[in-house]
Parts: C-alpha cells; structure tokens; sequence
C-alpha cells in the first residue's frame, strides 16, 4: 500500500500546526510592545508580509523607522516582487523560465544573463567542493520517482542506470564571449549541456534568494530583520531589543517500519494511551545576523510497501537517501551556503558529514538521526537548546561534534 505526502498536503498539514509557517523552521519572534532597533529608532510593531512562491509559504517580518516602509514602495513588497521575478527565471516547471530552456535545449548552447551565470558558478563550485554530493544534473532521478510530477513511482534499477548516465555537473559547461553592441565590448554569457541532462537549482536557490532579500533590505536601511521561505531563515542582525532570534528546529519524523509498513507520523496512530503527542521541536537555535536552514526527508516522502522513500536523491546511487539521517540544519552566514550544504550532508551521512565540517570551519550543524541521537558541532553548542518533550519523547541523546 502507497502512502503519499503531496507538497499541497504537507502545506496545508503543516499551516494547521505552525499557523503561518509551512516546513522545518520556526521562527519565534519575542518582542514587546515598544521595542528599539540598531539606530535607536523606537518602532511599536514589526512590519510583515506573507505570500506565496517556490511553492512554499514565505513571509518577511522586518523593524525600523516608519518613514522606510511608508516613503514610496514598500521594501516588503520590493522584496516580494523579487522572489518571484527569481521563481520565474530559476523555476523547472515554467515554460519561460532560463532554467527550462536550459533543459529543453539538447545540447545547444543556451544565452544567458550574468546574474544567472554568476548563480550557477557558485553552485558547480559547491557541487565540486563537497564532492558530487550536492549535484544540480540531479533533476531527472528527482523526476522520475515523481518529486516534481506527484506521481510517485519505484523507478527499474535499469532506468535509474540509464538516468545516472546523464547526472554530472562536471558536464555543465559555461562560457563568455564579446559581443560587438555599438562601440562597447558587452560579454555574452551561455550556458551548455550534454543532451539529455536537466538541472535544478531547487537546493540553492531559496539560499540565493534569501541573500538577495537580505541586501535589498539593508540597502533600505533595514537593520532588524527575518527572511523566512520555507526551511530558510536568514536573520539581519539582531530584534530590536539587541537579544538573539529564538529558532525552533522541527522535530523530524522517524521513518516508517519498513516491516510494517506502519505511518512515518506518530500521531496518526489511533492509540495515544501509551504516549504523549508527538512534540513539534526538538529544540531552539538562538542566533543573530545568521541563516539557518533546514533538510529533512520527513515532509516530502512516499512510502510504498512498507519501505519510506525520501524526496532528496543520492547522486551516485540515483536512489532517496535512506543513511540514518533525519534532517540536516546548517547554521552560516551565507544562506546560499547553507541551502546547499543542508542537501550535501544528508546525503554524506553524520561520519562524513563531521568529517567535512572539521575541514570547513564556516558553518555549524544539527543532525538528528533515527538514532535517536541530535549530533551539534561546537561552534553552536551553547546556543541550542534540547526541548524537554522531544527528549522525553524520543529518549534523544545530544552529542557535540569537536574538531
């Protein structure tokens, strides 16, 4: 028996638990009803917008003086209509977008602006440096076991063969040339693939926009913020009262019983006799002027003969990463950064995954297995803290990574 957890099912599940927020982040704002940002402009109320967009429930919450927010365009809406100008360019699906054409170009050279070169540098460079494990030529596996259709499938070992014949980012190839335009030089950017190949910027491309959003709002003088898309929280700076931002990492998940075939949600079983409701967290991250992102393979599954099928793939292996990891949060400056390693090191596994982060000292993590076990390097340590439920719950054990 299939059992599926649609992207429209987890939204609408998870926007009845957190009542605005959708996925694997919480952010838990405290403030009082006068609060004081940076510049010592006192604000009596946040400033919010919630939308829509890379499928996932987004909002904006920033402080600062009023005349920022009511002098001609709202930098919240500003910052919206950037989200989806990007969606728009970067999406898979949409038959405009450059990433489309991208795909659809069977192995011509394809022209594209420097904004998106720039992007895609940045990401081949992290597909090399954590050593294939993040893999943006990764789409057509994602495709065929029906992450992007809804129509999930166990695809033949002889089609994921053939299908890993075309996953490699090594084959990715950009280039420039000029352009004569009048008399100015003007480089033209193109982009090139082997026929056949498909890539996604799914795993980077909420951390760009976060860094996107977050330079559009500083330039507006915005010193006091939170950039939430989805499992993406990027903080500018600290809340208006100089203290940390309180983020609630979720509590994942444990898969299914393979042998059973039982439900991957605690609470779905009828009989809660026996144990408490399942807690929403497993504990909360303090940080400021950081971004925090979340992986996990407990929102997007399907489950078909007993056996849990998560929705981010091995690229060597061209099957759901199934390693004993729950979710991956990494904790960095860079939200990019972030979105790209919280994939990586999942994939990895926690020894890996360790491993890199004692040979790459810019970010941090938080790795819970089914182990029971909530793995946090050092660098983060003090600043987390355990929820008492999950830990009763679960009877976890929370274990500092050193270098």
């Amino acid at each position: 028996m299939k059992k599926t957890r649609s992207p429209f099912a987890v939204l609408l599940s998870t926007l009845c638990r957190f009542a605005v927020l959708p996925l694997s982040l919480l952010i838990i704002i405290l403030s009082s009803s006068c609060t004081r940002v940076a510049n010592d402009t006192s604000v009596a109320n946040p400033h919010k917008l919630t939308f829509f967009a890379m499928d996932t429930a987004m909002s904006i919450t920033a402080y600062g003086n009023e005349d920022i927010f009511v002098t001609g365009s709202s930098p919240l809406e500003e910052a919206r209509d950037l989200v989806t100008s990007l969606d728009n360019k970067l999406s898979v699906t949409n038959e405009d977008s450059i990433i489309y054409k991208i795909n659809n170009s069977h192995g011509t050279d394809v022209t594209i602006d420097k904004q998106t070169v720039l992007l895609l540098e940045s990401a081949l460079y992290l597909c090399k440096k954590t050593n294939g494990n993040l893999d943006i030529s990764v789409y057509p596996l994602v495709r065929a076991w029906g992450f992007t259709t809804g129509v999930y499938r166990v695809p033949s070992s002889q089609e994921i063969s053939e299908l890993l014949e075309n996953v490699n980012y090594r084959r990715i190839l950009l280039s420039s040339g000029p352009e004569q335009a009048g008399q100015i030089q003007s480089p033209v950017f193109s982009v090139t693939t082997d026929d056949n190949m498909m890539i996604d910027l799914g795993a980077v491309a909420k951390g760009y926009t976060a860094e996107k959003i977050a330079e559009l709002l500083t330039e507006k003088d915005i010193k006091s913020a939170v950039i939430s898309l989805g499992g993406n929280i990027k903080t500018i700076g600290t809340k208006p009262d100089g203290s940390d931002w309180n983020i609630a990492i979720a509590a994942p998940y444990p898969a299914a019983d393979n042998s059973s075939g039982s439900s991957s949600r605690p609470e779905d079983n009828t009989d809660t006799s026996t144990k408490p409701t399942y807690p929403s967290y497993a504990g909360v991250l303090r940080v400021s002027d950081r971004s925090v992102v979340t992986s996990g393979g407990y929102e997007r599954y399907f489950e078909e003969n007993g056996k849990h099928y998560c929705h981010i793939i091995d690229p060597s292996t061209g099957y759901p990463v199934d390693n004993g990891i729950l979710s991956v949060t990494i904790v960095a400056k860079d939200s990019f950064l972030c979105d790209g390693l919280s994939t990586a090191l999942f994939v990895m596994g926690s020894d890996a995954a360790a491993e890199y982060w004692r040979n790459n000292p810019e970010f941090d993590f938080i790795i819970i297995t089914d182990q029971n076990e909530i793995l946090i390097t050092e660098g983060i340590s003090e600043a987390f803290t355990p929820d008492p439920d999950y830990i009763s719950y679960t009877s976890a054990q929370v274990r500092t990574i050193l270098r």
